[in-house]
């Protein structure tokens, strides 16, 4: 009797542990301000260029894209260029120097008899006027929107398909986070440009990893063996205007 008992209390343990190991993910909607544009993602443009968001990724990496239009160099200042979240103005240029190795050396030395290979890298300074070509864009990221959970309460943190999360709505005026990207550029002498593009988080809601990946079989049959069948794997949340941030059920709840 004894036995059966414990036996029934490790499988409880092991389902427990096993529930507390779930993912979930945290879905952010963006909306920008002063814009009724219905496209699928954000784009500014004016005579000289445009400017291509895509937000989608883990904590919201401020990804953009700048589109050189004319027959002229554009030239971006980024130490004029900031990423302004709440109110706090981040800078794009930070002066560093970045080194990357690129391959082995095929001079070694040795050491007490071991055998040391020297790696080679490129050291690149960081620029602080990015030049672009008629014509061509340039991609820039360095920030994300945000780098922990939100809660509230209310929006539940462990949902599953039988208790979803409920959907909080936010206005410019209420939501938690509002940022905005600002980018200064010149055409040869000419005067600085400054672009503006402000955005705010418009509505979060919780689901679990199932809810999260939609897994559709396509082949039964993949190259011949039965036995590996070939899935397609798509998230109908996947937008350049939304972000999210994957996080685990912790037990006990001491991480989120």
């Amino acid at each position: 009797m004894k036995y059966f008992i414990h036996l029934i209390i490790g499988a409880s343990v092991i389902s427990l542990y096993s529930c507390s190991s779930s993912y979930f993910y945290q879905i952010l909607s963006t909306k920008q301000v002063d814009s009724n544009s219905q496209s699928e993602a954000y784009m500014y443009e004016d005579v000289n260029c445009s400017v291509n968001y895509d937000f989608w990724s883990s904590r919201g990496e401020v990804r953009f894209l700048v589109t050189n239009k004319s027959d002229e160099f554009i030239y971006v200042d980024m130490s004029r260029s900031f990423f302004v979240l709440n109110d706090i103005a981040y800078d794009y240029y930070l002066n560093r120097t970045f080194i990357s190795q690129i391959s082995e050396s095929t001079s070694n030395s040795i050491t007490n008899g071991i055998a040391i290979s020297k790696g080679t890298g490129i050291e690149r300074i960081e620029q602080k006027i990015i030049a672009i070509p008629p014509h061509s864009s340039k991609l820039f990221g360095e920030y994300c929107i945000m780098e922990k959970l939100h809660r509230e309460c209310g929006l539940r943190l462990y949902p599953n398909e039988y208790e979803p999360s409920k959907h909080f709505v936010f206005d410019v005026q209420n939501s938690p986070v509002k940022f905005k990207n600002i980018i200064t550029y010149k055409i040869n002498d000419k005067d600085d440009i400054v672009i503006s593009n402000e955005f705010y988080i418009d509505e979060i809601f919780n689901i679990p990893e199932s809810s999260f990946i939609n897994k559709e079989l396509i082949n039964k049959d993949c190259m011949g063996d039965p036995t590996n069948p070939y899935y397609r794997y798509s998230n109908i949340y996947k937008s350049p205007k939304k972000f999210y941030i994957r996080y685990i059920r912790s037990y006990p709840d001491t991480k989120y």
